[in-house]
């Protein structure tokens, strides 16, 4: 068999030098880049983590304040004040405080917008042992700063007096021979128009509430009534002095009440100014209401309710003296 020669040829493929240098450069500066931003990320976290400090907050400690742990008497009342200031680049935006005492913990927050904020405020020492209160500020990056103090019930507490006013009628917006405002400081009650000429003395009014179906409402004027309710130019909205008294409800006997001749009671059953109601709703006979005007604490009790914004209102009062 004849065989034919045959020649095989193998490829052998040179690369393109100019093409694989480009791809080089390319890819490199793809890395760089990526190294760069990886860098500039990471310098950014660490100035955000690092750099930006707490806020800083303090008690003012000036003649009249109380700034460390206190012993008083029951009763017994002071001034407290707090300096609070942002350190970081965000402005503070959060403030609270905590008591915290054997019958439980009151948190009262609140919602700022500043650079620096102070904050004072009268403390009425209560009926418990101790009281630990905590005073915190916040800025907009949650970064918090805090001041604490424990204020001690004295051994040698003595419960105070009293004023016991049996009987307080009040009448409803529309009513036209009872007056609707009431002062514990003079004990008299005043009409609408009495009432606007003598601002700084009223502490409680009545209304029958037919906007908010809240009924008949014991409140004060620094509380959220509608402008309806007393309108005209002496109307609350004109006002220049509105004081604000606040209300808890409570469970009570009757026989309880009458029988508090001192302000034990009355300490027993009160609570923190800001953790309060503005406004007793519904009222009907034999509710029983703690109130606090952040400088006198008392108790009332509904003896009658009659009517609607034409009606009225019997209650007494035992408030401290």
């Amino acid at each position: 068999m004849a065989f034919k020669n045959t020649t095989i040829t193998k490829s052998i493929g040179i690369p393109d030098f100019p093409n694989a240098v480009r791809n080089l450069h390319q890819f490199t500066t793809q890395v760089f880049y990526i190294l760069l931003v990886i860098l500039l990320f990471s310098s950014c976290n660490k100035d955000k983590t690092t750099i930006q400090p707490n806020p800083t907050i303090s008690f003012i400690q000036d003649s009249g304040y109380v700034w460390q742990d206190t012993t008083l008497a029951v009763g017994e009342t002071f001034r407290i004040g707090i300096r609070a200031e942002s350190q970081s680049d965000v402005p503070l935006t959060n403030f609270n405080y905590t008591i915290t005492a054997e019958l439980g913990t009151v948190v009262i927050d609140s919602g700022i917008y500043t650079r620096d904020f102070n904050y004072e405020r009268i403390i009425s020492k209560s009926f418990a042992q101790i009281e630990n209160w905590a005073f915190t500020v916040r800025d907009k990056d949650g970064r918090p700063a805090s001041v604490h103090l424990s204020l001690f019930l004295a051994d040698s507490s003595e419960f105070g007096n009293i004023v016991d006013i049996p009987s307080v009628v009040l009448g409803a917006q529309n009513q036209t021979s009872i007056g609707s405002f009431y002062s514990w400081e003079s004990g008299l009650v005043y009409s609408l128009d009495e009432a606007f000429q003598d601002q700084q003395k009223i502490n409680l009014l009545y209304f029958y509430d037919l906007i908010e179906t809240d009924e008949n409402t014991i409140a004060s004027p620094g509380a959220n009534i509608d402008a309806s309710v007393y309108p005209g130019a002496n109307g609350l909205l004109n006002w220049t002095i509105r004081n604000t008294v606040r209300f808890e409800q409570r469970v009570m006997d009757s026989q309880e009440f009458y029988a508090c001749t001192n302000d034990s009671l009355i300490l027993a059953t009160n609570f923190e100014f800001n953790s309060g109601k503005r406004k007793a709703k519904n009222l009907k006979a034999g509710d029983i209401y703690a109130f606090n005007n952040n400088s006198k604490k008392g108790l009332f009790r509904v003896k009658e309710v009659n009517g609607a914004e034409s009606g009225s209102v019997e209650i007494e009062i035992k408030v401290q003296e």
